[in-house]
């Protein structure tokens, strides 16, 4: 599977001599077309600059960092240029809103600039936030919420083969129902990225069709890490090595290939897509693993949980006949809010037995 974005080894660094700064340290993560994925950590961790490099706005010091087949480590400014006009979209932490013009000018400025196959209707994706009624308003006439829900149909636009956003909900009214006049949170969109129409429930990180990675410090962690971060991890990859997948509850598989097992946690079973090798097997145990845990973990802790959806992956040498490492993704389909949801997948990865042993370096031996 091809990634609409891959960040492999890439480091940034400010500054020089003794005041150089890391912002990214070796930080590789590779996305698939229709896959979305939240970059969770502290403060400082990188998250903005992270976005900065994937959105062609800076060149990496080192690594590469793909989108269309282009490496933007590597490309001219101009070429850099057509990538963000052509392929990107980018919602701003701040909104970057241009103040001599009206909100209807800030989501057609993008099309000015040409090279854009399928253009969005400016107006009609003003009324999927919730700004139609004003359209012509200026910034300073806007709200901090209502000037980032700009910046968010300004996004969309063009159809972005990636779309990028960097906090864009944070001045918004999270109380407000999804049909209210004054709601503007990004409604879940459908497979490319394009916003559901009014009405449709709001995305809430935590969700099904959400992946997390984690930033700390300008490096890369998260499953399958040992609770510390390290260099050149791989959180969220979209190179299907030895993929498999395995499925419960509202996120089973309805795929031809996808085989029904019997399951402990749920009546109607697991759904499971793998190939019977090695390396397929291996992940597969990490895979199911995670899976059980979340239904028992969630017993636990009493987070509601309709589904259960677990992605792993793998390299494997075929000279050594060794893994290279297992990198699991998981899906969460629950009503829950999102921290629940986050504390939900924290609890499992801290004890889900099968990576434990992994990350331990377990013993295997044939008896006698």
């Amino acid at each position: 599977m091809t990634a609409a974005l891959a960040l492999t080894g890439v480091t940034l660094l400010h500054g020089d001599g003794d005041d150089t700064v890391t912002a990214l340290d070796d930080v590789t993560l590779h996305v698939a077309a229709g896959q979305m994925v939240a970059i969770v950590g502290p403060s400082g961790a990188g998250k903005s600059s992270l976005l900065a490099v994937a959105g062609a706005l800076v060149a990496p010091t080192r690594g590469e960092v793909l989108v269309a087949g282009v490496d933007l480590a590597t490309a001219s400014r101009r070429e850099r240029g057509r990538i963000r006009r052509e392929h990107l979209g980018f919602v701003f932490q701040s909104g970057n809103l241009i103040p001599a013009l009206t909100a209807l000018d800030q989501v057609r400025l993008p099309l000015t600039f040409g090279g854009v196959a399928r253009p969005r209707d400016p107006r009609a994706l003003l009324d999927e936030v919730g700004m139609a009624h004003k359209a012509g308003r200026r910034p300073h006439q806007l709200s901090g919420g209502e000037r980032q829900r700009v910046g968010i149909a300004r996004a969309l636009v063009t159809r972005p083969q990636v779309l990028l956003v960097d906090e864009p909900t944070a001045a918004l009214d999270r109380h407000r129902g999804p049909a209210g006049p004054g709601d503007a949170r990004p409604r879940r969109g459908d497979r490319h990225g394009h916003p559901r129409p009014r009405g449709a429930p709001p995305l809430r990180p935590g969700l099904r069709d959400v992946r997390r990675a984690a930033l700390c410090g300008g490096m890369t962690s998260g499953p399958p890490g040992d609770g510390h971060p390290r260099h050149g991890d791989a959180t969220m990859t979209a190179m299907a090595d030895y993929q498999v997948v395995v499925a419960a509850g509202t996120l089973r598989s309805a795929a031809a290939g996808a085989v029904p097992w019997p399951h402990r946690w749920t009546a109607e079973g697991v759904t499971v897509e793998a190939d019977f090798t090695g390396a397929h097997l291996l992940h597969l145990a990490a895979a199911g693993c995670v899976l059980n845990d979340v239904f028992r973990e969630a017993q636990r802790l009493g987070t509601p949980v309709h589904g259960v959806r677990v992605t792993a992956s793998g390299g494997f040498d075929s000279e050594t006949w060794r893994s290279t490492g297992v990198t699991y993704a998981v899906d969460v389909d629950s009503p829950a809010n999102p921290d629940d949801v986050a504390a939900l997948l924290r609890a499992v990865d801290a004890v889900a037995e099968i990576p434990k042993a992994l990350r331990a370096g377990a013993s295997v031996e044939r008896a006698g």
